[in-house]
């Protein structure tokens, strides 16, 4: 499983140093998730780039890319692949547990689709595959490039909470509405 086998909830001063830095919405009421907004999509990325880079923090970043080459389960393990480590054998079955708790359980054989083939809530499943297969402290979110229609974002961020209660979660807005809306939805729904 995790490299952290403990219940001991993570601290929102455990946050990537790069992310400690940016404008906060009015915090969550759940010490580990954070949403911040950011003047614009540059510093989005950039933000994004800084808190990956981080040697004290590891974290994993969901955004809206997948290789179109490769099918869905090619797609979370690319990057143990590139550095010779083996795939993370729990994962997949995780990633369903995980989605079915948030209200969005799919077809077990998503992972074989490409993406171009694929329901959106495979791609999203994904993508939130890959950044959890680097077992990180901090998930990253990029809060515009999740589709609400596809898993509204608190019922996700309540799953994920209740789940990996060692882990953070921060999402992040290049738009101000989009920041502090969600935020709102994220208070109300909050473990």
């Amino acid at each position: 499983m995790s490299r952290v086998l403990s219940d001991t909830p993570i601290s929102v001063f455990d946050l990537p140093a790069a992310l400690r830095v940016l404008p906060v919405e009015t915090p969550c009421p759940h010490p580990a998730c954070r949403v911040f907004s950011v003047a614009t999509r540059e510093d989005l990325m950039h933000a994004f780039d800084l808190a990956l880079n981080d040697p004290a923090c590891t974290s994993g970043l969901v955004d809206d890319t997948l290789i179109a080459d490769l099918n869905l389960a090619d797609n979370i393990h690319f990057q143990a692949a590139c550095t010779g480590m083996p795939p993370v054998a729990w994962l997949e079955t995780e990633l369903y547990a995980l989605f079915a708790e948030a209200g969005a359980s799919g077809d077990p054989g998503w992972l074989a689709l490409q993406p171009a083939q694929a329901p959106p809530l495979a791609c999203l499943q994904a993508r939130v595959g890959r950044a959890l297969a680097t077992d990180p402290e901090w998930l990253l979110v990029d809060a515009d490039a999740w589709a609400d229609g596809i898993l509204a974002p608190e019922h996700f961020a309540r799953a994920f909470l209740l789940r990996y209660p060692w882990r953070g979660m921060a999402w992040l807005s290049a738009e101000a509405t989009r920041a502090g809306a969600l935020n709102s939805r994220l208070a109300k729904r909050m473990p």
